[in-house]
C-alpha cells in the first residue's frame, strides 16, 4: 500500500496513547494525515511491549480518509489491522537510532509496496539534530515488565540500561549506537515519594512565569542547600521550566506540582520531572503515576482522604492547604489513627511556623513558597533566594 500523501509525525514517548489519551477540543489537531512515531519501545528501552492501543484511533482517522501510519522500535503481533506499520526499527531510539531524531511535525514517507521508510529532511539538518532523550522518570518506569523480562534472557540479565557518556545537554545519555555499551544498571535509581524528605526539611513550591528564570532560580536554591524543587503547573511556562532544569542541572530533583489529571502526570514525565505533587487525591492519578514510575506526593485534607490514599498504596501524603484545614492540631489528631502515615504539610507555612510542623513526629518535610518569592524571581535577586534556601535548610 502506498500512502497517497506524506503525513507529519507525532511523537509518543513511553506507553502514552498517542490519540485515545487526548479528549476534548485538543483532539482537533489530530484531524489530519498522521504518522504516529512511538519511540523508546525497543528491547533495551522498554522490553518491546505490544502496541495495540493506538490502533483504534488511527483506524478511525483512516476511515475518515486521512493517511495514517505507525512507526516504532517496538512490536506488533499482527493486530495493526488496516493501519500501515513499520515495526522493530533498529538501531532503537535508546541507542541514538533514527527515531530518536524525529520531531513533531516532521514529514515521513512510508511506502509499504517498496518497503521503504523515509524522513524527509536535508542531510545537513539531519546531521545537526541531537537525539531525543527519555526523562529519568520514564526510564525508571520501564525498567521492568513482561516484555523486558522475556527479552532479558537474550541480554544475560533482566534489566539493561546504556552505560555511556551523555550527549551535550542530555543527562540520560543518548549517542550514536556504535559507541554504546551494555551494562546491567538502571538508567535512574528508583525513588520512593518518602525519599523526597531525605534532602532537607523544606521543599520549595515554585511558580515560574518565564522559562529564562528557571535555571538561575534552581542554581540559587541548590547553592543554598535545597535540592528538591517543586515547579507547579500553574503557568503556561511550567513544563518548559521543568525541562530546562532537568537538562541543565541533573543534580537537582525537579518535580511537577499541581498535578490534577493523568494527562498532567504524562506531560510532567515527558518534561523530565522526577516526582509529582497533587493538591488532592484521585485514585486514577495515583494508579497512573505508579504505572509510569513517577513518585507521587498526593494531597489530602481529611481523614477520609488519608484512608483513600492509603488504600491506594500511598503512605507519604501532602496535607494541603495545611493552615486552612487545621494545621498542627489536625496533624496531631491524625497521628493516632494513622501512625504509619507521614505528611508534608504545605499551604500557609512560613519561616515562623514551619518549625512547629517539623517538630511533629509524623511530619517528614514541609512545603513552602517563601523560598522563591515572586518579587525576587522577577528581579533576579538570586542572592536573596540562596539566603532563604540556606535558612530553610537549617530548620531541622
Amino acid at each position: 500500500m502506498r500512502l497517497p500523501r506524506c503525513p507529519p509525525a507525532t511523537r509518543c514517548t513511553g506507553r502514552r496513547r498517542p490519540l485515545s489519551a487526548r479528549t476534548g477540543p485538543s483532539c482537533a489537531r489530530f484531524e489530519r494525515d498522521l504518522v504516529a512515531v512511538v519511540h523508546f519501545q525497543g528491547p533495551r528501552a522498554d522490553g518491546m511491549p505490544e502496541l495495540h492501543k493506538p490502533t483504534p484511533p488511527l483506524a478511525a482517522l483512516q476511515k475518515k480518509g486521512f493517511a495514517v501510519a505507525r512507526v516504532t522500535n517496538g512490536r506488533m503481533s499482527g493486530a495493526s489491522g488496516p493501519v500501515p506499520a513499520a515495526i522493530h526499527l533498529t538501531p532503537e531510539a535508546l541507542d541514538g537510532g533514527p527515531l530518536s531524531r524525529v520531531r513533531d511535525g516532521g514529514v515521513i514517507r512510508l511506502d509499504a509496496e517498496a518497503g521503504t521508510l523515509d524522513i524527509l529532511l536535508d542531510d545537513a539538518a539531519w546531521a545537526a539534530r541531537e537525539p531525543a532523550c527519555r526523562s529519568p522518570a520514564a526510564a525508571d518506569a520501564h525498567a521492568h515488565g513482561l516484555g523486558r523480562e522475556c527479552f532479558g534472557a537474550l541480554f544475560g540479565a533482566p534489566c539493561w540500561a546504556p552505560n555511556r557518556a551523555p550527549s551535550p545537554g542530555c543527562d540520560t545519555g543518548c549517542e550514536a549506537p556504535e559507541s554504546a555499551t551494555m551494562s546491567p544498571t538502571r538508567t535512574v535509581p528508583p525513588m520512593n515519594p518518602s525519599d523526597l524528605a531525605a534532602h532537607g526539611p523544606v521543599i520549595p513550591v515554585i511558580v515560574l512565569e518565564r522559562v529564562q528564570d528557571a535555571v538561575p532560580l534552581a542554581e540559587a536554591l541548590l547553592a543554598g542547600g535545597v535540592r528538591v524543587l517543586e515547579v507547579t503547573l500553574r503557568t503556561p511556562a511550567a513544563l518548559a521550566c521543568i525541562e530546562a532544569i532537568a537538562r541543565a542541572l541533573p543534580e537537582a530533583l525537579v518535580g511537577a506540582g499541581t498535578l490534577r489529571s493523568v494527562a498532567d502526570a504524562e506531560a510532567a514525565v515527558d518534561a523530565g520531572a522526577r516526582f509529582g505533587v497533587s493538591p488532592g487525591w484521585r485514585s486514577d492519578l495515583g494508579h497512573a503515576c505508579r504505572n509510569m514510575g513517577l513518585p507521587l506526593l498526593p494531597g489530602v485534607a481529611t481523614a477520609s482522604e488519608v484512608m483513600a490514599a492509603s488504600a491506594g498504596g500511598y503512605d507519604f501524603l501532602k496535607l494541603f492547604p495545611a493552615e486552612a484545614v487545621g494545621g498542627v492540631p489536625l496533624l496531631k489528631a491524625l497521628a493516632g489513627p494513622f501512625p504509619d502515615i507521614g505528611f508534608c504539610p504545605t499551604g500557609g507555612l512560613t519561616p515562623a511556623n514551619a518549625p512547629q510542623y517539623l517538630a511533629l513526629p509524623n511530619v517528614k518535610v514541609c512545603g513552602g513558597s517563601w523560598l522563591a518569592p515572586a518579587d525576587a524571581v522577577a528581579s533576579g535577586d538570586w542572592a536573596r533566594i540562596t539566603r532563604l534556601a540556606r535558612e530553610a535548610a537549617a530548620l531541622r
